[in-house]
């Protein structure tokens, strides 16, 4: 189900890729895609896990403005 992200608690560790491959121009209308790759449990903290997010941005022509692979540091769902 989808989350809203401003309810999230999450701390990014690092990121994997960034890259702008186009530029973004006064007026341009951006949308942005987020998708999650990988999820793993933390060893150090069970009660943790790391997320891996693929945010993609697009202009109103579709094409790819920038492109970000974050890993961030989420809570776990209790059992």
């Amino acid at each position: 189900q989808p989350v809203k992200l401003g309810t999230l608690p999450l701390l990014g560790l690092e990121v994997d890729g960034i890259e702008w491959p186009q530029p973004v121009r006064p007026g341009d209308n951006i949308q942005v895609e987020m998708e999650v790759v990988a999820i793993r449990p933390s060893k150090s903290q069970p009660t943790h896990g790391i997320v891996k997010i693929r945010t993609t941005a697009r202009n109103q022509r579709g094409e790819i403005v920038y492109v970000v692979t974050p890993n961030c540091w989420v809570q776990r769902r209790p059992v």
